[in-house]
């Protein structure tokens, strides 16, 4: 039990104690001087007693103004409960604190477990009941009463609390004893006796059983402004460093076993968790990178790239595959802590700080055949467990780098990318067996045996989908668009493009007009073909329809000037003017503005794209109404198999209300002539299963695919996680569906073997 030094006791029932003993042990006998002194002594204590109880009062306001909330309280919420005890310790005690006590309370208390966490959890829950059911029944009646009393109870079920975090946090005592040496040493360095004497009283003599309960508040606040202190004691004590986990083997020493405190800055982030890097072992064999698995969204959004962290969870080792290496991770972490953030970190630079070896995979690849040794299969590598070789075995070396960020420099690949989008490369370091393609041959190597190559290493490669895509005047990926639409398309007679930046790019400089970009891809397409397209745009006002910072990224339109050319007879419009259907008497309809934009100013429209309606003519006279679009993206969507149940699809109600404005403007062409061709086309950001988003245009319009009769299993453009889906589409009028669609997807991003053929 720890003692309060003289003067310190929060007890206003031993300090009156104290002062009547005190009085009665004055002495007649005493000199006018000593009776002076010690008047004033009185005096001080008396007001210092006045104080105190100033303090308890304001400590009753602070426990009354919380109790307000006592009905809206939910009492089986373990963290609702904790939550609203250290509030109540921050009210009333927050002076007498260090910076962060609270918070240590708070996280030690979120940390306990099984029979702690119950019992923590029942002695507070019986403590703020109690403190409620005081102040209930006593209202009207002596407040310094009540605030003793709730006092009292407070420091009690604080202290009891407190007392299971350090039984939790100390299960041999070693800290709390530290703590109880600690807080008792005197001003000369000597432990002090708990039971000595202040003056002429024995503090535990005179005590109540309620004035030793009182005690239990201050206790804790000492407890407490040790507690920083203490939590280091115990983490350097029981805290796990990440090579520990990974240990100098293939699989973990510490496989199964729950570990505490490891710390590390997080490297990277995926779908299934994070990874982390630990201080740097003095042993190469052990890796200090480590594999953070869980997929939770509210865990992974706690921490980012650079950020140290402080964490526990269960040593685990998983495969997919019985056939495969298992991996070595932290599942289901808990008592994740963000020490500090924006930390630096440097990865591995293979071929300059490390480099495989490059003949053998492993040493229990022993026969004179090496890894084709007959007979096969003779042992298993995880079971066999071996210490780990890296300068001389290619999985010993891999296995030495598990989970840690490396630098690849100038990656050669070796192959296609495999169903997982995986494939093989090795970078610039010593490799054997190199053949003429840059592929690395099985050889026999100087040992006689043949040579694994254990110095090429497998690449993930996330699936993507092709788009033009920020296309910019110098845009690396232009020649390559303009080489797609030429062979792949074979110069069709009009196309709907995307993503195209102004002339300065991403150079955020005020300039908006793009026809630069475009000149440069009618000319690329040219040098590859024998048409000169025209082109179309309307550019933006500056920084207004998202995309790229600085980019104003629009649509526009290629178009042969031979096949087709626009209605003549109206202005072209600008950034704000909204274009709008005319319908002279007795004629057809036409627009105000040919191109327009459709309502610019709707909040719809709000850092997105404006669609772009033309109005064109054939040679034959044929008139064709079309609209390009490129609604708002999904950007902070959650994945499909996220925990957000239906996943959150963001802005769906901005593109619900998008699609809303271009079928309206569609039904107004349709209703002054039911006749009309019109062709909607471009990159939606949602799928056509979301059929409710989709309804208003489709009531008026018909999916291409739909009209084509494509399967439905073939109606994709993009491929991503598990899903071949589609956010492009094309719809049409009933005019045109009437007279046959056909249409075909060039899979030209989805399934080309190399990059260079995208």
């Amino acid at each position: 039990m720890l003692v309060p030094q003289p003067g310190q006791e929060n007890c206003g029932i031993a300090k009156m104690v104290r002062l009547d003993r005190r009085a009665a042990q004055l002495r007649f006998s005493a000199s006018f001087t000593a009776l002076f002194v010690y008047t004033f002594y009185v005096a001080g204590e008396i007001l210092e007693q006045a104080e105190e109880d100033n303090g308890l009062l304001c400590n009753l306001s602070h426990i009354q103004r919380l109790d307000t909330e006592f009905g809206s309280l939910d009492l089986d919420d373990f963290d609702a409960v904790a939550r609203y005890i250290c509030e109540m310790l921050f009210l009333c005690a927050g002076e007498n604190l260090e910076a962060g006590d609270v918070d240590h309370f708070a996280n030690a208390a979120s940390g306990l477990n099984g029979a702690h966490r119950e019992e923590f959890y029942k002695i507070v829950r019986q403590g703020i009941e109690e403190i409620h059911r005081v102040l209930h029944e006593r209202k009207g009646k002596d407040p310094l009463e009540t605030a003793i009393l709730a006092h009292d109870l407070m420091g009690g079920t604080v202290a009891g609390a407190t007392a299971i975090i350090v039984m939790y946090h100390d299960p041999d005592g070693s800290v709390a004893k530290m703590i109880q040496t600690y807080s008792l040493i005197g001003e000369k360095g000597q432990p002090k006796d708990r039971t000595q004497k202040s003056g002429d009283y024995d503090v535990e003599a005179i005590l109540p059983a309620l004035d030793i309960v009182r005690l239990g508040l201050y206790y804790t606040m000492q407890w407490l402004q040790l507690l920083g202190f203490v939590t280091a004691c115990i983490s350097a004590a029981s805290s796990t460093t990440v090579a520990d986990i990974q240990g100098t083997s293939f699989k973990s020493p510490l496989n199964g076993q729950t570990v505490s405190n490891v710390t590390g800055v997080v490297t990277a982030k995926w779908s299934s968790g994070f990874f982390i890097a630990g201080e740097t072992s003095t042993d190469v064999r052990a890796s200090n990178g480590l594999s953070i698995y869980t997929t939770s969204t509210s865990t992974q959004a706690k921490v980012q790239v650079g950020d140290l962290v402080s964490l526990s969870g269960k040593v685990a080792e998983y495969r997919s595959s019985s056939s495969y290496l298992y991996q070595t991770e932290i599942s289901s972490p808990t008592n994740i802590t963000v020490l500090s953030s924006n930390n630096s970190f440097t990865p591995v630079i293979l071929g300059v700080d490390r480099s495989p070896p490059t003949q053998q995979l492993t040493s229990l690849d022993s026969g004179p055949d090496g890894y084709l040794s007959v007979p096969n299969n003779v042992t298993l590598l995880e079971t066999v467990n071996p210490t780990l070789q890296p300068a001389l075995y290619g999985l010993d070396f891999w296995e030495s780098l598990e989970g840690q960020l490396v630098t690849i420099p100038k990656p050669v690949a070796i192959g296609f990318p495999n169903s997982y989008g995986e494939f093989w490369v090795h970078g610039a370091w010593k490799v054997t067996g190199k053949n003429s393609r840059g592929g690395l041959s099985i050889t026999i190597g100087p040992d006689g045996k043949p040579d694994a190559n254990p110095e090429a290493v497998m690449i993930g490669a996330p699936s993507t989908d092709f788009l033009i895509e920020n296309m910019a005047p110098d845009s690396a990926h232009l020649p390559t668009v303009a080489n797609h639409i030429a062979t792949y398309l074979n110069t069709p007679d009009i196309v709907f493009l995307q993503e195209i930046q102004d002339n300065s790019g991403p150079t955020d400089d005020g300039t908006v007009i793009g026809n630069l970009t475009l000149t440069n891809l009618v000319n690329a397409i040219a040098n590859v073909s024998s048409v000169k397209y025209n082109f179309l745009e309307i550019a933006p006002t500056d920084d207004t329809d998202g995309g790229e910072p600085g980019g104003n990224i629009r649509q526009a339109y290629l178009y042969r000037p031979e096949k087709l050319t626009l209605v003549p007879g109206a202005p072209a419009g600008t950034a704000l003017d909204k274009v709008e259907v005319l319908v002279p008497k007795n004629k057809k309809p036409t627009l105000n503005y040919n191109p327009g934009r459709i309502d610019p100013t709707n909040a719809a429209w709000s850092a997105s794209r404006k669609p772009l309606v033309a109005q064109w003519q054939t040679k034959n006279g044929k008139v064709l109404f079309t609209i390009n679009v490129h609604l708002t993206s999904k950007g902070g969507s959650s994945p499909n198999w996220g925990d957000a149940r239906p996943p959150v699809n963001l802005p769906v109600d901005q593109r619900a209300a998008q699609i809303s404005l271009v079928a309206a403007f569609a039904q107004t062409i349709l209703k002054a002539d039911n006749q009309a061709n019109i062709m909607v086309a471009g990159d939606f950001n949602e799928y056509i299963q979301t059929r409710q988003v989709f309804k208003p245009l489709t009531d008026v319009l018909t999916e291409a695919d739909a009209a084509a009769g494509v399967p439905d299993v073939e109606r994709y453009t993009y491929v991503y996680d598990q899903n071949s889906e589609q956010l492009d589409h094309v719809f049409f009028s009933d005019a045109v569906v009437k007279r046959g669609v056909k249409i075909e997807h060039i899979h030209v991003n989805n399934w080309s073997p190399t990059l260079a053929q995208r």
